[in-house]
């Protein structure tokens, strides 16, 4: 603005009409509450520019360009932070530059929070739940990302009731914090009931397989999902010889709900034909589905030799293992040829042979398959079923015992030979318990878990229980088939009881031990069989409610077992009903530990006989104390409590608020609880499906975490009941006002039993000192403290509180009432803080006055300071300004020039000075070329007191121009410092326009007439020649040269060519001149018309061609001055007269004329 200012000053102006130009001219903007919306606004015109906005959410920053560095748009931020959804907003912001001054006007709305999220290309604004699972539908890893925000928490999840929930979730332990989102929003969509749960499917489970393949044979199928989400998919196959290449499948490894899954099938070790079976089983959290994969090995036509050697084996040892008749056998081998002397014919005709009786046949037959085969027994298919009918055909009792030798060597090379069904068959057909025990223990060593080493072993207990001479593995899988094929007997029971007194360690503490123990003994109820049982469940510490029965038995029974009666309470549960024995037992041996305290006084209790209660109720109350002291809880701890402590013991406070949860899934490690208002979650271990924990108030939330850290609540099947009901809170809380959890459980829950406001106030301050809440819950207890307060009229207490509440915990609404409250309290500094941060918007004028007031008197208002010009302005438009706010709003403020000219006009009314405003408000006129309809006033004072006569010359220079050019007239103060300051001398736009400003005057004062005199000289010694200052001439006599002629003016740019085209009526023809650029984009020609004539013209600026700019004609007009001695104006009576045919009156003045003329030359000698 100086320069343009010092421009003005010189005379120099820009002769062209600009504006700025932008985009858009108005904003409707929305906004969450507690957030912002940014946006920018295009500038047309690459110019400097500053921006004024009369709200104080609202901040525009100027942006340059970065080729030129010129300003060419700017960025706004409407900052919402301390507003509500709901306020509305008008405002603008002004754009001031050197060419011109323009607003864009803003209607804000505040709408519930929301956050963005980037699906793809798209930006999707989220505003609740429903959203979320829409965008999660879409592209749940970056819904995922949105959840797990700060912003989604403190938007969108604080308005309902499932914040713990969602804190809970988020707060899991896993490590891939991608994956630990994805699981956090699956679940909390679960629990909200937002979708539903994905369902799995197979595609393409059927596959067939060459039967000459070998080796690894690859193939693949699909896994389809319906519906979206996150689940953590397993997959697993049963059999040996397939195996898949990926056992986990991730969501994002779905490509439209489909992902490949690639398996390998080992060929060598499927069975050679027929269609075979792998079970597949998937596993989510939430489901376990089994698929079958189907595999059928296929034989090409001509390819006939394998498969007829399977079925020959087959026919082989289904015949041997009998499981088809011999005539069935005799009929289907007569099927086969024996033309070719093949390894597999040779056999199955000697085989026959044999089963036919005829013995030589059967040998030669032998005979000739060894001595046509030498490598016979490199097969050993082939060597075991030979094995088998040599002794078939030399059938020996004394020989089955090296018949089953000899299989078993084979058995042992080869496992998956026909052997062990050969043997087996043997073992049945023997008789003897010798053959099975024999290969049985031979087997064992290499094959233990084989089915026909159990079978052998099982078969020679049963012959002989004497071979049962240890427990070992293959003894105890010999009787576990003994029993379940009920074949068990009193003898073998003896034997087993006897046997396991002394066995290892390791059988010891297997669990098929125990279990052959409780089976055998269920099937005989023989007393050895109890002894042996409870003697190993109290040796082996098998403490569980199963084996009660058994203990409990033997109590009854008085086995005499050392450690029974601890066994018996250690086994037993809150619901046994303890024997009257342990009562008397236990009554003069109190040396026990702390599980079977609980559990023995538990059970006295429970018997509800006084007369044992009261020999044991000291002992019941004394650790009763100590465990409550500890905080120790479970059912057995919570009915001692119940029975022995009262609401005086203050030890019961540790343990009043315990619940038990229990919980089926073995999944489940941890329990987690959140409480409304509290400051962290509590995490217990769950242990044997349960868990005990503390909740002190109705509002919580539970979640289970599993061990891979991942926390679930969606699909957890839980139980939750109270310990501790017998008891009355309210009762403890009067006699203990300061136990921080019954505190907390007051806070908690409803007040309205408390009628008394000084006590519940009371309460409120003592729950402020405890460390428990979070930081939002405090600041509601402060405020409903200081809402007491200030109803009761307590000013020591009220500010004590005021300055310990933090504002950003509370809404804008009682946010803004303890601003004023501050105010009010005359707590500034408090006050201030709150304005600095969340502005004035909504307070009440009358405090922000007060507060305004207060930074003025201490001396705030010597200088520029922001704050307090915002809220001055807040309080200017309340229409509450005080003379010192007018004052310092006079000093600093900036703004539209409209709303600057308010300002001035309330400063007019209020008396105050408004100089430096007038100042400001005419540069800024000056600066922009703006237009105010007050702005004649506003000079019109500061022209009678302004110091600063460049800035009155420079507004002087530019409304003289303006007027001249574009008939906009300014006030005559103008015009007066234009004339009595002398500016007309200096520069050609005073001095025109005030020579135009006195042609349309109806008279002019002795002081005028002077000026305008001089400004007529100078306009002649200029050759400013304009068609206005003829108008003078009623006032005095103007130069001849400037009265004797008419002129056409034409506005233009300065640098133009502006041509005129007359009609030159003796030429018949339109004749070219250019016009003279007489200053200022005006141009002129001049033309001496006599009475009569008439001149038609039209104008052109010439660019590539010529454009015609206006037209019109030229009239004489009789009387253009008041020069009657001219030539010019009798040459034009003459003229006159002639027209009018008056030949006395041409006659004169032509007389007079030629004296005039002769007196003129010979008073003047030419040069």
């Amino acid at each position: 603005m100086k320069f343009t200012a010092e421009d003005f000053l010189k005379g120099k102006f820009n002769c062209e009409e600009s504006e700025m130009l932008v985009t858009p001219e108005r904003l409707n903007l929305k906004v969450h509450e507690d957030s912002e919306v940014r946006g920018s606004i295009d500038i047309s015109s690459e110019v400097d520019f500053v921006a004024y906005t009369d709200n104080e959410h609202m901040k525009v920053t100027p942006v340059f360009n970065a080729v030129d560095g010129k300003k060419s748009r700017a960025d706004f931020i409407f900052d919402a932070n301390g507003l509500e959804a709901g306020e509305e907003y008008e405002g603008k912001i002004e754009f001031v530059s050197d060419i011109a001054e323009t607003a864009v006007r803003f209607h804000v709305t505040v709408t519930q929070p929301g956050i963005a999220v980037k699906i793809g290309d798209e930006i999707i604004d989220i505003s609740d739940d429903f959203q979320l699972t829409n965008c999660a539908s879409i592209d749940f890893k970056a819904a995922a990302e949105a959840f797990a925000t700060k912003e989604y928490e403190n938007v969108i999840v604080k308005k309902h009731d499932r914040s713990l929930v969602y804190k809970l979730l988020l707060n899991n332990s896993i490590e891939d914090k991608s994956i630990s989102r994805m699981h956090a929003l699956e679940e909390y969509l679960r629990v909200t009931k937002k979708k539903k749960v994905a369902n799995y499917s197979f595609v393409g489970t059927k596959f067939e397989i060459p039967s000459e393949e070998q080796g690894m044979v690859h193939g693949k199928f699909v896994l389809r999902r319906k519906f979206y989400g996150y689940d953590r998919i397993s997959i697993a196959a049963d059999k040996r010889y397939v195996s898949l290449e990926k056992n986990t499948f991730m969501p994002w490894e779905f490509i439209e709900n489909k992902a490949e899954c690639s398996f390998i099938v080992d060929a060598d070790k499927m069975l050679q034909s027929g269609v075979q079976r792998t079970m597949v089983t998937l596993k989510t959290l939430t489901q376990e589905l089994h698929f079958s994969i189907i595999l059928k090995k296929v034989s090409k036509k001509n390819d006939t030799k394998k498969s007829d050697n399977i079925e020959l084996y087959k026919l082989i040892r289904d015949y041997i293992t009998k499981e088809i008749s011999e005539r069935d056998y005799l009929e289907r081998s007569a099927n086969f040829t024996f033309m070719a002397k093949t390894p597999e014919r040779m056999l199955l005709a000697a085989h026959v042979s044999g089963a036919n009786g005829s013995s030589g046949e059967a040998i030669s037959n032998l005979l000739a398959l060894k001595n046509t085969f030498p490598d016979l027994e490199k097969n050993p298919s082939f060597e075991s079923i030979a094995t088998y009918i040599e002794w078939l055909i030399f059938h020996d009792e004394n020989k089955s015992y090296e018949v089953i030798r000899k299989l078993s060597n084979i058995l042992e090379r080869y496992p998956d030979c026909f052997s062990a069904d050969l043997a087996i068959f043997l073992i049945k057909d023997d008789g003897s318990a010798g053959v099975a025990n024999a290969f049985a223990d031979r087997q064992g060593k290499y094959h233990r878990n084989s089915p026909f080493v159990i079978y052998a072993k099982a078969v020679a207990i049963m012959r002989n229980p004497a071979v049962l001479e240890k427990i070992d593995i293959i003894s105890l899988l010999a009787l576990k088939y003994i029993i379940e094929h009920d074949k068990c007997s009193q003898v073998i029971a003896e034997r087993f009881a006897y046997l396991a007194h002394n066995v290892s360690d390791e059988i010891s503490s297997s669990k098929l031990f125990t279990e052959m123990l409780i089976k055998w003994y269920k099937k005989l109820r023989t007393d050895d069989m109890l002894y042996a049982l409870v003697k190993h469940i109290v040796e082996n510490k098998l403490f569980s409610e199963s084996n009660f029965k058994f203990v409990e038995l033997g109590v009854n029974k008085k086995l005499r077992i050392n450690g029974i009666y601890e066994a018996y309470l250690r086994c037993s549960s809150a619901s046994t009903e303890i024997s009257n024995d342990i009562f008397i037992y236990f009554e003069y041996n109190s040396d026990i530990d702390e599980a079977l305290s609980r559990r023995l006084y538990a059970g006295v209790i429970a018997s509800g006989d006084e007369k044992v209660y009261i020999k044991y109720k000291d002992r019941i109350r004394e650790y009763a104390l100590k465990c409550a002291k500890e905080g120790l809880i479970d059912d057995d701890l919570a009915a001692i409590y119940l029975k022995v402590l009262t609401i005086d013991d203050p030890e019961l406070l540790n343990v009043c608020f315990y619940y038990k949860v229990t919980c089926s899934s073995p999944e489940y490690e941890k329990v987690i609880v959140l409480e409304e208002g509290l400051k962290s979650e509590c995490v217990y271990e769950i242990k044997n499906g349960t868990a005990f924990i503390k909740l002190l108030s109705d509002n919580y939330d539970i979640v289970f975490e599993a061990k891979d850290g991942a926390r679930y609540i969606s699909n957890a099947k839980y139980k939750l009941d109270s310990l501790m009901d017998g008891f009355d809170i309210a009762e403890c809380f009067k006699m203990r006002p300061n136990d921080r959890d019954l505190l907390v459980n007051f806070i908690s829950l409803s007040s309205e039993n408390v009628r008394d406001e000084g006590e519940l106030v009371g309460i409120y301050e003592k729950a402020i000192q405890i460390d428990a809440f979070d930081e939002r819950k405090k600041n509601e207890l402060i405020l409903k403290v200081i809402s007491n307060y200030y109803n009761s009229y307590s000013a020591e207490n009220l500010d004590k509180y005021l300055e310990k509440i933090d504002l950003r915990f509370i809404s804008a609404k009682d946010r803004r009432r303890l601003t004023d409250m501050m105010v009010s309290r005359d707590m500034y500094q408090r006050a201030l803080d709150s304005v600095e941060k969340f502005g004035v918007q909504g307070l009440e004028p009358k405090w922000v006055r007060k507060l305004a007031q207060h930074q003025l008197a201490i001396g705030e208002g010597k200088n520029y300071d922001k704050e307090l010009l915002n809220m001055l302005k807040y309080v200017e438009r309340g229409g509450r300004s005080t003379i010192e706010g007018l004052q310092y709003l006079g000093r600093y403020f900036e703004g539209s020039l409209q709303e600057m000219y308010e300002l001035w006009q309330q400063c007019k009314v209020a008396g105050t000075s408004s100089t430096m405003l007038e100042k400001r408000i005419l540069l800024r006129i000056i600066g922009t070329n703006g237009y105010l309809s007050g702005m004649n006033e506003i000079f019109k004072d500061y022209y009678k007191v302004g110091r600063e006569k460049g800035l009155i010359k420079a507004y002087v220079s530019l409304y003289s121009y303006k007027y001249l050019v574009r008939e906009r007239k300014p006030s005559d103060e103008v015009f007066e410092a234009c004339g009595k300051l002398g500016y007309y001398k200096e520069n050609a736009a005073c001095l025109l326009a005030l020579i135009k400003y006195y042609s349309r005057k109806s008279e002019l004062s002795d002081e005028e007439l002077l000026i305008a005199k001089n400004a007529v000289k100078i306009c002649e010694r200029e050759n400013f020649y304009i068609h206005f200052i003829r108008k003078l001439a009623k006032w005095f006599d103007i130069p001849c040269a400037m009265n004797n002629k008419y002129y056409v003016e034409y506005f233009a740019k300065p640098d133009s060519e502006v041509y005129i085209y007359y009609y030159d009526a003796e030429k018949d023809d339109y004749v070219r001149r250019k016009m003279r650029h007489l200053c200022y984009g005006i141009y002129i020609m001049d033309f001496i018309i006599f009475d009569g004539d008439e001149i038609e013209y039209y104008i052109a600026e010439e660019k590539d061609g010529f454009d015609i700019m206006m037209s019109d004609k030229i009239t004489y007009i009789a009387a253009l001055g008041n020069d009657k001695d001219s030539d010019y104006y009798r040459l034009n009576q003459i003229f006159g007269a002639h027209n009018l045919n008056d030949e006395r009156t041409v006659i004169k003045n032509l007389r007079e004329y030629a004296i005039k003329r002769y007196e003129a030359g010979n008073v003047f000698e030419l040069m």
